[in-house]
């Protein structure tokens, strides 16, 4: 199940980084998040840690690698 997947990425994950992610600022900006990775899926959430959404192979995606390159 998705909901499973979710919550073992967010509580399992192999690193954790800080990011951007478009709609999570002010106006819907980009704006500050935490990049849960597991494997090559990312759990995306705020900073409290509630839940903005899950990328499926997202560590190829343009704001994860950012991310962990330290450009955010």
């Amino acid at each position: 199940m998705v909901i499973n997947k979710i919550n073992d990425i967010a509580k399992n994950y192999d690193k954790i980084v800080m990011g951007t992610f478009k709609g999570q600022g002010y106006q819907n900006s980009r704006g500050f998040v935490n990049f849960r990775i597991k494997g090559s899926d990312v759990v995306v959430t705020k900073a409290d840690g509630s839940f903005v959404t899950v990328l499926k192979d997202g560590i190829n995606n343009t704001s994860v690698k950012n991310a962990l390159e330290g450009n955010y």
